[in-house]
């Protein structure tokens, strides 16, 4: 019971990282201006986890722009 416990929730875990990532500025989820992603590993393993958004210049301007709004 409890591998199965732990096969379910590293399925549920995996699922959750295979989806579009986005970015929350000014309360909004967007993705990049220029649409870049990066590939995210797991530090411990190198497996790979995500692929998630590329900040750029413009990104964190806009994200520093909605804070102090």
């Amino acid at each position: 019971m409890a591998l199965e416990l732990q096969k379910s929730n590293e399925q549920r875990a995996k699922e959750l990282l295979n989806r579009p990532w986005r970015m929350l500025i000014g309360g909004e989820l967007t993705g990049t201006e220029e649409g870049q992603t990066f590939d995210s590993h797991c530090p411990a393993t190198g497996e790979y986890l995500a692929s998630v958004p590329f900040a750029q210049k413009r990104d964190v301007e806009r994200a520093v722009e909605a804070a102090q709004a």
